[in-house]
């Protein structure tokens, strides 16, 4: 077993190696986000997810009005926000499977629907219903990865405000959505050092921010 000081120690070498390009791609990053700031914002206020269902939005496809509807982790659907009186929810065939695996005689694919109708109404509300992930996941089958349903708690129990069982610790969020972090390095293969990828990201499980006490003694948090 590789010690973690020899794991931090070769990992900052290949960030050392390739600085120049993902500093460029992170400066890239950055300004998408600042030049697309007030529209985050503006999305995150037009709906609202009930329960067990959430929404994650993209850092690599800044300005885009499209978000992913998920629950447990797994994607269920498309949501596009455009305006107040147009936002629709899009549902295809495979992100329709979970729901009919769980015996939701009405799921179906549907094309865009508006977000307020009874069809996406409904489907939103057979997911707010839904009792705990681990439950249902011998039904839904593998595509319900254990680690992917485990981070999602971990994710939701951050988020909330009250009773949480992590204190002081909760996502960071982009404009009130979740997020994957992009990093320059890939760490699925276990090698060390890790694969260093030019052109794409790998992406951190849990990124999020931890808070004791004043604003200042605030910082971030890797969990894998």
């Amino acid at each position: 077993m590789i010690a973690n000081n020899i794991v931090v120690e070769k990992t900052s070498e290949v960030l050392v190696k390739n600085q120049a390009n993902w500093l460029k791609r992170y400066k890239k990053l950055a300004e998408g986000i600042c030049s697309n700031e007030e529209n985050y914002k503006a999305i995150s206020k037009l709906f609202y997810t009930p329960g067990s269902i959430d929404t994650f939005t993209s850092m690599s496809r800044p300005g885009t009005n499209s978000i992913d509807l998920r629950f447990a982790g797994l994607s269920i659907g498309e949501i596009v926000a455009n305006s107040k009186d147009d936002i629709t929810l899009e549902v295809s065939d495979s992100q329709a499977t979970y729901a009919r695996k769980l015996k939701y005689e009405k799921c179906q694919e549907f094309s865009p629907t508006k977000w307020h109708d009874k069809s996406p109404s409904n489907y939103r509300s057979f997911y707010k219903h839904q009792e705990s992930t681990r439950a249902i996941k011998d039904t839904i089958g593998k595509s319900l990865k254990e680690e992917v349903r485990i981070e999602h708690w971990i994710l939701k129990e951050m988020k909330s405000h009250t009773n949480s069982l992590l204190r002081n610790i909760s996502p960071v969020l982009l404009c009130g959505h979740f997020f994957k972090m992009p990093v320059p390095i890939n760490a699925s293969g276990h090698t060390i050092p890790p694969a260093y990828k030019q052109t794409s990201y790998g992406y951190l499980d849990i990124f999020a921010r931890v808070k004791h006490g004043s604003n200042t003694d605030n910082r971030l948090a890797i969990i894998e």
